[in-house]
């Protein structure tokens, strides 16, 4: 039986050089120090030695989604200076102009613009945070430029689902996979936690996850679990401040990031005691998502796909400081007779 290979690595960024270098089989499963790798980046940040594209990501340039439209009734409330108050209220004078059916609501929006900007505004200039009209405007805004304007998308949602991906993603607010990964409604299966892991086979302990995965393989009938990786993890910064003697000071958090502990324990010896903390936990955001591909490998339902080609396993990271993704592909070369003791061997990991 053959080890893990890694398959595929890409870095996606906003330019269009291209390079690549060949991988090597080891005699282990070292997926997060894998040298195959094409990267798109700035000319001179690389050589070229292939000009050809891996397939899993397209040669074209990618873009920032356009600025949404602003009026009175969608401006941000926190970011409102004086002037956007001025221009608002002049607005919404103009609208009652022409609209005058509008007048009560109009008025009544004049009055609280001139109520905020007399006894509301803070020391720096903007009013209190408003949870509920962010929400609302937020929903508002969604409904006239997405919903409204895709009929026939949301008319097929109402009808049922059938993503081709479940994604599994940190619970980080800056890391939304449906946001950085462009994924429209009914495109993605997604599951967010704490540092995007993913625990073993536990009908007990984990029920929970084990629940997303087995509906999403079995019933929706995805073809990809993507376990996507972030930049500056606050789970995966826990995991490697994790005291050595097992005293924790949290109730669920420490418990949950000891998932990845092989993770922790990999880098630590490779890294040694002379690279800097901040190093060692990006390596290990990495490395983590390694460990929930294996994890998944103990769900049955999981190495039956595998084995019949019908699912696919793959890891990604997003660097939200540099702007830059990098998803790889892993081959555990399986059977339809391995345990999962057989499994875990192979892989290298031990389960607990």
């Amino acid at each position: 039986m053959s080890t893990s290979q890694i398959i595929n690595t890409c870095f996606l960024t906003s330019s269009t050089t291209v390079s690549s270098s060949s991988s090597s089989k080891r005699s282990s499963f070292r997926p997060c120090s894998a040298t195959a790798f094409a990267r798109i980046s700035n000319p001179s940040s690389s050589s070229s030695s292939s000009s050809s594209v891996p397939s899993l990501i397209r040669n074209e340039p990618v873009f920032a989604a356009p600025a949404p439209i602003i009026n009175p009734t969608t401006w941000p409330v926190g970011d409102m200076g004086n002037e956007s108050y001025e221009e608002a209220i002049e607005a919404l004078k103009k609208l009652l102009i022409e609209k005058g059916e509008l007048e009560p609501v109009a008025a009544a929006k004049i009055d609280q613009i001139t109520a905020d900007l007399k006894t509301g505004a803070s020391s720096s200039g903007s009013i209190p945070f408003d949870p509920v009209e962010r929400i609302k405007n937020g929903f508002i805004h969604f409904k006239r430029e997405k919903y409204e304007k895709s009929p026939a998308l949301y008319s097929e949602l109402a009808e049922g689902q059938s993503p081709k991906f479940m994604v599994f993603a940190c619970s980080d607010s800056r890391v939304c996979p449906s946001h950085v990964l462009d994924f429209q409604p009914g495109e993605a299966f997604v599951v967010r936690n704490i540092a995007n892991m993913v625990p073993g086979y536990d009908k007990v302990r984990y029920s929970g996850v084990g629940a997303a995965i087995e509906y999403a393989v079995l019933h929706l009938k995805v073809e990809n679990i993507v376990v996507i990786g972030h930049s500056r993890c606050g789970g995966i910064k826990g995991l490697m401040s994790l005291s050595d003697d097992g005293s924790t000071s949290t109730d669920f958090i420490e418990d949950w990031v000891k998932i990845c502990l092989p993770a922790k324990s990999k880098v630590k010896a490779e890294c040694g005691g002379d690279s800097p903390f901040p190093d060692m936990c990006a390596t290990c955001e990495k490395e983590a998502v390694n460990v929930s591909l294996s994890n998944l490998l103990t769900y049955p339902f999981v190495r039956e796909g595998l084995v019949k080609k019908t699912l696919a396993l793959k890891g990604g990271y997003y660097d939200f400081v540099k702007g830059s993704f990098e998803l790889w592909g892993l081959d555990f070369g399986l059977s339809p007779t391995l345990s999962v003791k057989d499994v875990a061997t192979i892989l290298h990991w031990k389960l607990f």
